[in-house]
């Protein structure tokens, strides 16, 4: 699929098996480093450019959603009923492109900040405070913004839980809905009751892997009826 933002083309594939399994390697000795695990993921980008911290996770997410699924699950206990929830966040819309038309302003695809205006805006230290405001407000409006506040609301009460998605680990760690064993468990039976190799199921797409193992699992059972 092509990733399309603000004039920013990346065509993203999906990871296979192998991939996968080499993410939760990863993720089992605490190595949560976003370049570690696109450089694990670079055979499934083609991309040539710089990329910040924000469009990595953006890719991160867009990967898992068309290997896996997009939809993350979440569990958590509401603040205000204190029931326990499991819902899903939705991670297909993550980014929003530019509009911007003051041609002072440069896009660096990250999150705008007092702090780091002055990188968007050459010059800023010398705007009077009204124009300050002014220009800051703009070009917070007209850069690209990136999503990760996600809302819930209670099944019970309905009161809205918000959950930042942008911390690297988490990102990581939802990469896969799998845990290693849970993976061998579906190599070994799809080789023991099919006719696939381990090399097949290395080469398998995730959601591949997904359907093929529930498609066995439901014969299976019709079989032991």
């Amino acid at each position: 699929m092509k990733l399309e933002y603000s004039g920013k083309v990346i065509e993203l594939f999906p990871y296979n098996t192998l991939t996968e399994r080499d993410i939760l390697l990863s993720s089992m000795n605490k190595e949560f480093d976003l370049d570690k695990i696109m450089n694990i993921l670079s055979s499934c980008i083609k991309y040539n450019g710089k990329l910040s911290k924000s469009e990595k996770i953006l890719i991160l997410y867009t990967l898992r959603s068309i290997s896996v699924g997009e939809e993350i699950p979440v569990k958590f206990t509401c603040k205000k009923c204190k029931r326990i929830n499991e819902q899903g966040i939705n991670i297909s819309d993550l980014v929003t492109s530019s509009n911007i038309k003051n041609k002072k302003i440069v896009d660096r695809f990250k999150e705008l900040t007092d702090e780091n205006f002055n990188d968007f805006y050459e010059g800023c230290d010398e705007l009077e405070l009204d124009e300050y405001e002014k220009v800051f407000n703009e070009a917070k409006e007209s850069v690209t913004k990136f999503n990760f506040i996600k809302e819930c609301k209670c099944h019970s009460c309905f009161e809205p839980q918000l959950f930042d998605i942008s911390d690297p680990e988490y990102v990581i760690e939802n990469l896969s809905e799998d845990s290693l064993m849970s993976i061998y468990q579906t190599i070994n039976d799809l080789v023991f009751f099919s006719h696939y190799t381990k090399d097949d199921v290395d080469r398998m797409f995730s959601f591949e892997r997904s359907i093929l193992i529930s498609l066995l699992n439901k014969t299976r059972e019709e079989l032991n009826k």
